[in-house]
C-alpha cells in the first residue's frame, strides 16, 4: 500500500476531456489517460523534482479495476471521477522484487540519477537491490508525469502482440475515434502547466530527445531555452514560467535509446544530468 497522491485540480481538465470524447469511448483504445502525480514524500523532498517519460501504458491495475478506459467512462457516467485519481495514482514503480538492474530502463536510470542528486554520490554502480532503507525513502520523494496522456500511435504498434494494441484497434475498433481521444488529450491534458501550478517542481527531467513541440506542451506558460546549460548531444534545458512560479526541464534521451550503448556512455549521459541539475539547484 502506498499514498501517492493525484491532485484533484486534475478533475476539472479531466471532465472536459471525458465531455469532449463522449462519443469515442468504443474505439477499441484500452488505456485511460495518465494524469501526473506525485510519490508519498514528495513534499518532504529536499528539491521538488519530476521525472517525464513519453507515454505509458498499464500503470492502472489492470486485474482490479479492468480496462483503463472503460473504468474511466464509469465513472464518469456516475460523476465519480475522483476515483480515477486514486487508481492514477496507485502505481509504484519501486517494486524491488521487480527490478532488474538494467540503466537503459526509464525506473532503472532514473533512480540512479535521482539518488546521485540527492546524495551526492555517483550511483550508477550501485545495485538496486543493495539501496539502503534511507535510499528507498528519497525514491518516495519524487514526482511522476508523461507528455502524453494518451499513448501514441507507435508506441501501440511496438505492442503489436495481441489485444490493447494498435493492430487490434485497426481490426476491432475506430482509428478515427482513436485519433480523437489522442488530439483531445492532446489539447487539454497534455500541458506542463497543470504540474507547475499544482505541484510545482523546481526541476524535472524529461526522457523523450525526439520531442519538439514544446509551444504545445508550454501552452499556458512562458519558457526560454538556456543555451548555456544545454548541450547538443546530451541535454536541452528551459526555464519555464507560469503563475509567478519558475521551473526548469532538462530534456534528455530516453535511456533504452542507449540500450544498446555500452554502459560508460550511459554513465557518462547520467554523470552529465547531474552535473547540469547541480547548476541550475543548489542543494
Amino acid at each position: 500500500m502506498n499514498n501517492n497522491y493525484c491532485d484533484p485540480r486534475l478533475l476539472v481538465p479531466l471532465k472536459e476531456f471525458c465531455f469532449k470524447i463522449n462519443d469515442d469511448w468504443n474505439s477499441g483504445y484500452y488505456w485511460g489517460p495518465f494524469l501526473p502525480y506525485v510519490m508519498e514524500k514528495y513534499n518532504e523532498s529536499k528539491v521538488k523534482t519530476f521525472f517525464i517519460g513519453r507515454d505509458t501504458r498499464a500503470w492502472i491495475n489492470e486485474e482490479k479495476y479492468g480496462s483503463g478506459l472503460a473504468y474511466l467512462k464509469n465513472l464518469y457516467d456516475k460523476n465519480n471521477l475522483n476515483q480515477y485519481l486514486v487508481a492514477n495514482s496507485e502505481l509504484n514503480p519501486y517494486d524491488i522484487e521487480k527490478w532488474n538492474n538494467n540503466t537503459s530502463a526509464f525506473w532503472t536510470f532514473a533512480s540512479k540519477l535521482y539518488l546521485s542528486i540527492i546524495t551526492k554520490q555517483n550511483y550508477y554502480s550501485i545495485k538496486i537491490q543493495d539501496y539502503s532503507e534511507s535510499d528507498m525513502g528519497e525514491l518516495k520523494g519524487i514526482g511522476y508525469g508523461n507528455l502524453y496522456a494518451i499513448e501514441k500511435k507507435d508506441s501501440l504498434e511496438r505492442e503489436n502482440f495481441g489485444s490493447n494494441s494498435w493492430e487490434d484497434i485497426y481490426n476491432h475498433g475506430d482509428e478515427k475515434k482513436y485519433y480523437h481521444i489522442f488530439n483531445t488529450a492532446n489539447d487539454i491534458l497534455n500541458k506542463y502547466k497543470f504540474i507547475a501550478e499544482i505541484y510545482s517542481p523546481k526541476i524535472s527531467f524529461c526522457f523523450c530527445w525526439e520531442y519538439n513541440d514544446w509551444d504545445k506542451y508550454f501552452e499556458g506558460c512562458s519558457f526560454e531555452w538556456l543555451k548555456e546549460y544545454s548541450s547538443p548531444d546530451k541535454c536541452c534545458v528551459f526555464k519555464v514560467y507560469f503563475q509567478n512560479k519558475v521551473s526548469f526541464i532538462i530534456v534528455t534521451k530516453h535511456p533504452s535509446s542507449l540500450k544498446y550503448k555500452r554502459n560508460e556512455e550511459r554513465e557518462k549521459l547520467m554523470l552529465e544530468l547531474v552535473r547540469v541539475y547541480n547548476k541550475l539547484v543548489v542543494l
